[in-house]
């Protein structure tokens, strides 16, 4: 392109440059949560962290969101840029027989955000927030026919079959079946524990695997 049009064209061109230079437009930015009160940010490219105002709610640290920066009032989180989530499996374990067994992960499929690490029996919750949380069991041995009784999902409970959970129950369970299944979608607070135990009623362990998942919505 050549002329006034190309001229005019190049003209925009430099004064939307020079307005970004000298701060004089808002950007969008990915970042990284560094602190959570007040709000610390660090934008992607950088290595100071810079003050924030969260318009999305609380924050956690190392958590992946969007910055808008609006010179000159100031830096807004303006949306969350990686969901905070967690899937995880235990395979091969043995159900306890005639009693419950608490549920020890130790294959981290995916994650985001600071959930910990495996082997664990507890997922600790990095975001305050709405988890839909889902256990499932695979019963896989001959012992396992009508032996399970439910799967119980905790958030913040102490070791052991709780009082109150998030429950579901069956009646004969065959062997081999993948639709034993409990969820949940509950309120969170940041530093809660997850954990899911699996109750059965035969007198022999059976070999089992089980699968969870849990994101925030």
């Amino acid at each position: 392109m050549t002329g006034p049009a190309a001229d005019a064209q190049a003209t925009v061109q430099a004064v939307q440059e020079n307005a970004q230079r000298l701060g004089l437009v808002w950007t969008r930015k990915r970042a990284t949560v560094a602190a959570e009160e007040p709000p610390m940010v660090v934008l992607d490219g950088d290595t100071e962290p810079i003050a924030a105002t969260s318009m999305v709610g609380p924050l956690g640290v190392g958590q992946r969101v969007y910055v808008d920066v609006v010179p000159p009032s100031g830096n807004f989180v303006s949306g969350i840029y990686e969901v905070e989530m967690v899937r995880a499996r235990a395979i091969g374990f043995a159900l306890a027989g005639g009693g419950f067994t608490v549920i020890n992960w130790t294959t981290l499929d995916d994650k985001v955000g600071s959930w910990g690490t495996v082997p664990t029996n507890t997922f600790i919750v990095p975001v305050s927030g709405v988890y839909a949380i889902t256990a499932a069991i695979v019963m896989a041995d001959a012992g396992s026919a009508g032996s399970l009784q439910g799967i119980a999902i905790t958030v913040g409970a102490a070791r052991g079959w709780p009082a109150v959970a998030y429950t579901s129950y069956w009646g004969p369970t065959a062997l081999g079946e993948n639709n034993n299944v409990a969820s949940a979608t509950v309120w969170c607070d940041k530093g809660s524990t997850i954990m899911v135990f699996v109750r059965q009623n035969s007198a022999v362990s059976t070999v089992s695997t089980a699968y969870l998942t849990a994101v925030r919505v």
